[in-house]
């Protein structure tokens, strides 16, 4: 395989990966996360206590909205059970190529990243690896010290977590969590995991604000950054990148709603999350991800009984016939809602009024369109490239390329969205990437309206 970390398997042995359109993502970004305010606790493992701070006082350090009570969703194993269960030696193969492993120090595949990447944040200090990474149990005596929280914590605060701590800048996480993780959705979803942890760090050396959505939208961001070098290395092979959003979308089901570790007001909006990951790693440039220190939330904008959430530093003017034109990092965009959609499938529809939606000199390229999924319960959804040429007033020829998307709602209407370039369509399919790309990042921002009853 060309990928270090190149397996996308369920429990079942079934191969999950998904062709690159269907990637139009519905994500959470979840990454269950956390800085200074997660909640570790005691580590009474004579090995690692060598490496850890003096532990604060029973009553003190520091507290969050972010402590996660366990939820019944990874119940922790007993120490003596959970190291004898049976793991796959891959799942530690991907720990140790990612971070090292466990231990003091730096190491790892998102260490060495972030020593070239760091300077390029044009900060005044130096890259500082993490002083420790440890894995622990959300049980008694099987919990890393860290300087965050009192030594009395409760152990299953901790459970479904991983987190930053600031204070001594120790990277832990439940290896029962990243496990299930792996487990269920591939070896990515724990990478992505612990690179949004160490997105954290980041910021600690880089002075930003920590405990706020804009720190955790950006590291996110710093996750899906680092995803876009791994694969510009090789490391990645198709289907990774699902991986890691299907993973974190978990945080959103509704088993987590009585944990405050994943509430949107703490870390981002599924939408938000999503769309924070995908600007990283679509774009490559850190940049963009220092946008997030100025992200105002609210961001939105109302596309018939749909919302959505803009990217840091998007233009938009909404055109006489309700079409709104995008323009940002990524590149060009037009949505519009389409009230009269009859309630049939996607697919069927999109050829034949392409050329309605685009005006004079349209033509599909992609005959039959490809039929992809977003979520079938809600409508269906379909795409396709196109090219358009066109006659300017002093006789010039214009022209453009781009791909257009189509969502029909079940009950009939639903919106399509354009993202296109200038310039005669292109031979090769990698050139086409970045169009694609910027449909994804655009869809994962886009959601009903809850104050509509459309």
């Amino acid at each position: 395989m060309a990928a270090i970390w190149a397996r996308y398997r369920g429990r079942d042995g079934t191969l999950r990966s998904r062709a690159p359109i269907v990637v139009l993502l519905l994500a959470l970004l979840l990454s269950a996360c956390g800085d200074a305010a997660d909640t570790p606790a005691e580590q009474v493992d004579s090995e690692r206590e060598a490496v850890g701070t003096s532990p604060p006082a029973a009553s003190g350090g520091n507290t969050s909205p972010d402590e996660a009570p366990n939820n019944g969703n990874a119940a922790a194993l007993p120490p003596d059970a959970a190291e004898r269960a049976p793991r796959d030696p891959h799942y530690y193969e991907v720990i140790n190529i990612s971070v090292g492993g466990e231990g003091t120090g730096g190491g790892g595949d998102i260490d060495q990243f972030w020593k070239q990447e760091f300077p390029k944040l044009g900060t005044n200090t130096a890259y500082v690896s993490p002083r420790a990474r440890y894995s622990y149990y959300p049980v008694p005596g099987r919990i890393p010290r860290t300087a965050c929280v009192p030594r009395n914590a409760d152990p299953k605060t901790l459970a479904n977590n991983a987190f930053y701590c600031p204070e001594d800048q120790i990277i832990a996480w439940d290896e029962n969590f990243l496990w299930s993780q792996y487990e269920r959705y591939g070896d990515m979803a724990p990478v992505t995991i612990l690179a949004h942890e160490w997105g954290h760090h980041i910021q600690r050396l880089a002075g930003y604000p920590a405990f706020s959505v804009q720190a955790e939208l950006q590291a996110d961001c710093y996750a899906g950054l680092y995803t876009k070098n791994a694969e510009t290395r090789g490391y990645l092979e198709e289907g990774d990148v699902q991986e890691a959003m299907y993973s974190l979308y978990d945080a959103g089901n509704p088993a987590f709603d009585n944990s405050l570790w994943f509430a949107p007001g703490e870390h981002g909006s599924p939408e938000e999350r999503a769309k924070a990951y995908l600007t990283g790693y679509q774009t490559g440039d850190p940049e963009q991800c220092l946008a997030y220190r100025q992200y105002k939330r609210g961001s939105v904008i109302e596309v018939g009984p749909y919302v959505l959430a803009l990217a840091p530093g998007t233009k938009y003017q909404r055109l006489q016939d309700g079409t709104y034109q995008l323009q940002n990092q990524l590149g060009n965009a037009l949505i519009r809602y389409v009230p009269d959609l009859p309630p049939q499938p996607a697919v069927e529809q999109i050829a034949a009024r392409t050329p309605e939606w685009l005006g004079e000199g349209a033509q599909a390229l992609d005959v039959p369109p490809e039929e992809v999924e977003i979520n079938p319960t809600e409508g269906t959804d379909a795409v396709q490239r196109y090219q358009q040429t066109v006659q300017a007033r002093n006789g010039s020829t214009q022209s453009r390329h781009g791909f257009i998307f189509l969502h029909v709602d079940a009950n009939g209407g639903g919106y399509v969205v354009d993202t296109y370039a200038p310039g005669p369509p292109p031979a090769q399919d990698e050139a086409w990437e970045p169009l694609i790309q910027h449909l994804r990042v655009l869809l994962a921002g886009l959601k009903r309206n809850p104050n509509t009853n459309g």
